[in-house]
């Protein structure tokens, strides 16, 4: 189920994207919380595009408040474009790095959870109950992505709800590099920094991976 969701949050941003998958129809987006390590400053969401001339462009992006609180509502704006219809993605490459100290250090891939790369995308995405909210604004959530224009209108809230993850997703900047591919062919590749932060009128919590960075 963890495979699955971390699936599909790469490919909802990317197209907006310690158990195995499940055959189970599951929900697709929910995310955290935690408060060990506190930070002074916050990074501000930003992205930049590291596959120039690849099949998905993303013209803007902004996403707010800063840091973004887990649970709890963030307010999106989004225009992005699939120039080429995409039948398949045969990987999705993750590199996350989270700020400890001052220096940006790589979470490393522990039961498919931190930077790890997945393969066979559709065919796990295939089980993943696409949330309605995603599908009002034009989304979808499984294989073929049409090729087609994106726009969610600046000032669009998304509810993010609670979910268990491991401790190193908590209070934190982080920087993320996602990687699409179908065999040698870069469909996307973008680069994201953002700041996190637990809703402390929330419960906290942790699945059982426990990760030191």
């Amino acid at each position: 189920m963890k495979i699955a969701f971390v699936l599909a949050a790469l490919v909802a941003v990317c197209f907006a994207a310690p158990q195995r998958v499940e055959v189970e129809r599951i929900p697709m987006i929910k995310l955290v919380k935690s408060s060990k390590i506190q930070r002074s400053n916050n990074l501000g969401f930003s992205y930049s595009n590291c596959a120039e001339g690849s099949d998905l462009n993303i013209k803007s992006l902004s996403i707010s408040p800063d840091p973004i609180t887990i649970p709890g509502n963030v307010t999106i704006g989004l225009d992005a474009a699939i120039s080429t219809e995409i039948t398949d993605i045969t990987s999705a490459a993750l590199v996350l790095k989270r700020k400890i100290f001052g220096v940006f250090v790589e979470i490393p891939c522990v039961d498919n959870l931190g930077s790890c790369t997945y393969n066979d995308v559709c065919s796990l995405l295939a089980k993943i109950e696409c949330p309605q909210q995603l599908i009002d604004m034009g989304f979808k959530c499984h294989c073929p992505f049409p090729a087609k224009e994106f726009n969610v209108p600046a000032g669009t809230v998304i509810a993010l709800p609670k979910l268990p993850l491991p401790s190193f997703a908590e209070n934190g900047d982080y920087e993320a590099k996602v990687t699409l591919s179908n065999g040698s062919t870069v469909l996307a590749c973008y680069d994201f920094k953002v700041s996190l932060k637990a809703n402390s009128q929330d419960e906290q919590y942790h699945n059982d991976v426990e990760i030191t960075v």
